[in-house]
């Protein structure tokens, strides 16, 4: 070989075309890399939400409800509703299933203004469901009814043609009540518990 075969040998080896493959075995290498990189988290974020457990909350578990906006027989009305909140956290084993404060909502299912005749007020509504930590609604059973009874002089002065009005029913803002939980209810919980 002369000279100029082996300085024409070498610069083929060190030519553009030879750079250029390098540079794309690079560029390669980059979009291997990254797709890894998402192939990767895709993975972490299905292996997390394989992680998550169900807890079931037992059909009559009992809970503490404030209800938070003042009732009256003389105000409220049918289908009206009922805002509360939990008065503390209530857990299945040492997992908190519903926290302290979740929403309570229930409805008004009657209410009939005082009258004469000694006749009093009745108001009755019903909690429906709260919120479990995982968003679902819980429901809950056992209507709160309060009603007072007829006045045994004011049904004999009604009688005898005197007009007497009877009471209202009223619930104050923060007035607590049990209420319970109604049918098994499964909750959703991250690996955390929360």
């Amino acid at each position: 070989m002369t000279s100029q075969s082996c300085r024409e040998n070498q610069q083929e080896k060190t030519s553009p075309v030879s750079s250029g493959t390098v540079r794309r075995s690079a560029v390669w290498s980059g979009v291997l890399v990254s797709a890894l990189s998402v192939f990767v988290f895709h993975a972490s974020v299905a292996a997390q939400q394989t992680e998550s457990k169900t807890v079931k909350i037992p059909d009559g578990t009992v809970v503490t409800v404030t209800i938070t906006e003042a009732l009256s027989s003389e105000k409220s009305h049918q289908n009206d509703p009922v805002h509360g909140n939990l008065v503390e956290d209530i857990k299945v084993g040492d997992v908190i299933v519903m926290a302290k404060g979740a929403a309570v909502i229930g409805h008004v299912t009657e209410a009939e203004p005082k009258g004469r005749w000694g006749h009093s007020g009745s108001l009755a509504y019903s909690l429906d469901y709260v919120k479990a930590v995982d968003g679902s609604n819980v429901r809950l059973r056992a209507n709160s009814s309060q009603g007072g009874e007829q006045s045994k002089a004011a049904l004999m002065l009604g009688l005898s043609g005197a007009f007497k009005h009877g009471k209202s029913v009223d619930v104050a803002k923060g007035a607590s009540l049990n209420a319970y939980v109604d049918g098994d209810h499964e909750v959703t919980l991250s690996k955390s518990g929360k």
